[in-house]
């Protein structure tokens, strides 16, 4: 990774790149650090890369243990965070679709916007097992 890191600096002609190729890259030893996380992992990586601002080993807070069911509120919440931000990103080129579906979703009753989740829920899952259970 830190070879390609500096590839990607030396393309860019970074004034950083001397210094960060004579650096050792090193592995952190993380709380909540996973070794298999299923679907999750993605959202590990994504909360450490929001989270990380360069500090040393365990002086960061993530808001997540490493243990899935322990996390399962904080991967409902940042699951939401993160596909609000995707979906209503400038470059989304879907974004007007979504705001339309959106706003036609707010205009129905509780009983009805109940009903297509519940719908949407059910479709999900079949296609999860056509996939061996696997999401995407």
């Amino acid at each position: 990774m830190h070879k390609f890191f500096c590839y990607y600096l030396k393309s860019q002609r970074h004034p950083s790149l001397k210094a960060l190729s004579k650096m050792e890259a090193n592995i952190q030893n993380l709380p909540w650090s996973v070794i298999k996380s299923g679907d999750n992992c993605g959202l590990y990586l994504m909360r450490h890369m929001e989270c990380y601002m360069g500090e040393r080993e365990g002086m960061w807070e993530t808001g997540l243990t490493g243990k899935g069911m322990n996390d399962s509120a904080a991967f409902l919440g940042l699951r939401y965070k993160y596909i609000a931000a995707i979906f209503t990103s400038v470059i989304n080129k879907f974004k007007e679709m979504i705001d339309k579906e959106l706003t036609e979703f707010k205009k129905l009753d509780e009983n009805g916007r109940a009903k297509l989740l519940v719908e949407a829920e059910t479709r999900n899952l079949k296609n999860q097992r056509k996939r061996g259970g696997r999401l995407g």
